[in-house]
C-alpha cells in the first residue's frame, strides 16, 4: 500500500483486516511506527477503535490486536426492493442492531412509505439514543439520478407514482444525515467484496427476483451503468422469437427468467393468474418432469444461464454471486441456471468461475451493503 496514507485511509483497513496487530498494520500500510502511533492515538481517544484480545486476522495468539470499536458509531442502511423496504441500524462493522422491514403492495401511496421510511429511523434513533448515527445509505432498485439524490420510476414497483422522489433531501432534512445513494445491486456486490480479498478479481452479482438486477466489479471498482440501471443483464436478447420487451428489445432474459416473467408464462398456459404476493408456491415445485411449472422455471433457468455464461465472457469474470428471492425459495431454479451456465461456458477462454449461491448475506446483502457504503463514504469525507 501507498506510503502516503491518511486516517480516514487507516479506518478503512482496520474496518476491512480488523482485528489486526499493529506490527501487521504496520506491514499494510507502510506507515513508520512512530506515525503510525501518532495517527492511532486520536482515534482511539475518539472510539473510533479499540484494542481487542481477539486474534488478528493472520490467526495465532491473541496480541492486543486493533479493531473498529462496534460500541459507540452506527449507520443505516436501507434497501429499497420492487416488493418491501428494508431498514437497518449497524455497527462499523456491519454487526446488525435491528432491522424493519416494509411490505410493498399495489394499494398503497409514496406519500405512505416515505412516512413509514422516516417512522422507521424515528424509531431506531429512539431505540438506541446512546448510539451516535454518522449516515445513511440507500440501496434501490434503479433507474436513479445518484448526483441530485433522486429515485426514478422502476418497473414492477409496487408503490403508485413512485417517480422522481428526492429521497436524499427528504432523509437530511429530516434527520440531519449525510445520505448516499447507489443501486441495490451495486451495494450487494459491495457488500459481498468489502470484507474479503476480491480486489483484484472481476466480480458480478446478480439478483433474481421479481426482475433480474445485476452488477459488476472490475478489479474493485465498480462499473456505473448509463442511468444507473440494474437491468443491463436482464435486457440482453438470447432467443429470437420476436417477443417484444416493454424495453423496446425482443426476446429480453426479463421475459423469461424473472418472477414476473415465469408467472405471465404460466397465465398465457393455463389461464390461471398467480400475483407476485404468492409466487413463493408456485416455486417451491415443480413435483415432477410432467409438470408445467417445471418447464417454465426450466426454461427461465436456461435463458439466464446463457445469459450468465455470456456476461462470464464479457468480463473475465472470477466470482458470480448469484442471489435473489428466486434463489431463496428455490434450489431447483438455482441448480438449473448454475446447470446451463457451465454448459455453455464449456471450457472456453479457459476461465475459471466461481459460481456462489447467495453470498455471504443472502437476502440482506443490499441492505448491509447500503450500511457498508454509508460508512465507508462517511469514513471518507471526515475531517479528522
Amino acid at each position: 500500500m501507498n506510503s502516503v496514507i491518511n486516517q480516514n485511509k487507516l479506518i478503512e483497513v482496520i474496518q476491512k483486516l480488523g482485528p489486526i496487530t499493529k506490527k501487521e498494520l504496520q506491514q499494510t500500510t507502510n506507515i513508520k511506527l512512530t506515525t503510525l502511533n501518532r495517527m492511532l492515538t486520536p482515534l482511539f481517544e475518539a472510539r473510533w477503535i479499540y484494542l481487542t484480545d481477539e486474534k488478528s486476522t493472520t490467526g495465532g495468539r491473541p496480541s492486543n490486536s486493533i479493531d473498529i470499536d462496534r460500541s459507540l458509531y452506527a449507520v443505516i442502511g436501507i434497501d429499497i426492493s420492487r416488493t418491501y423496504i428494508k431498514i437497518a441500524l449497524t455497527t462499523l462493522k456491519m454487526d446488525l442492531i435491528e432491522s424493519h422491514t416494509i411490505d410493498l403492495s399495489e394499494s398503497i401511496t409514496k406519500e405512505w412509505v416515505i412516512e413509514e421510511i422516516l417512522k422507521s429511523i424515528s424509531r431506531l434513533k429512539k431505540n438506541y439514543s446512546e448510539r451516535k448515527i454518522l449516515s445513511i445509505g440507500i440501496g434501490s432498485v434503479g433507474p436513479l439520478n445518484i448526483s441530485e439524490g433522486l429515485l426514478l420510476k422502476p418497473t414492477y414497483i409496487q408503490i403508485e407514482d413512485w417517480h422522481m422522489i428526492p429521497i436524499q433531501n427528504i432523509l437530511e432534512e429530516a434527520f440531519d444525515y449525510p445520505v448516499y445513494l447507489n443501486t441495490g445491486a451495486n451495494l450487494a456486490l459491495l457488500a459481498e467484496t468489502y470484507f474479503e480479498n476480491y480486489n483484484e478479481y472481476h466480480a458480478a452479482y446478480i439478483n433474481c427476483g421479481v426482475g433480474i438486477r445485476n452488477s459488476t466489479m472490475i478489479k474493485g471498482q465498480m462499473i456505473q451503468t448509463l442511468n444507473n440501471r440494474e437491468d443491463t443483464l436482464a435486457h440482453t436478447s438470447i432467443s429470437s422469437e420476436n417477443k417484444p420487451c416493454y424495453c423496446g428489445s425482443h426476446d429480453c432474459i426479463d421475459l423469461k427468467s424473472s418472477i414476473l416473467g415465469m408467472l405471465a408464462a404460466y397465465e398465457k398456459k393455463t389461464n390461471q393468474r398467480i400475483s407476485i404476493a404468492n409466487y413463493i408456491k408456485f416455486f417451491e415445485g415443480p413435483n415432477n418432469t410432467q409438470d408445467i411449472v417445471y418447464d417454465i422455471i426450466k426454461s427461465g433457468a436456461e435463458t439466464l444461464g446463457i445469459g450468465i455464461a455470456n456476461y462470464i465472457k464479457l468480463f473475465n469474470l472470477n466470482y458470480v454471486f448469484i442471489s435473489g428471492p428466486l434463489v431463496k425459495h428455490s434450489n431447483f431454479y438455482y441448480n438449473q441456471v448454475v446447470k446451463y451456465t457451465l454448459e455453455n461456458l464449456g471450457d472456453t477462454f479457459n476461465l475459471k468461475v466461481n459460481l456462489i449461491k447467495g453470498g455471504k448475506y443472502g437476502t440482506d446483502s443490499i441492505l448491509l451493503g447500503s450500511a457498508i457504503y454509508a460508512s465507508k463514504l462517511y469514513i471518507e469525507s471526515y475531517n479528522f
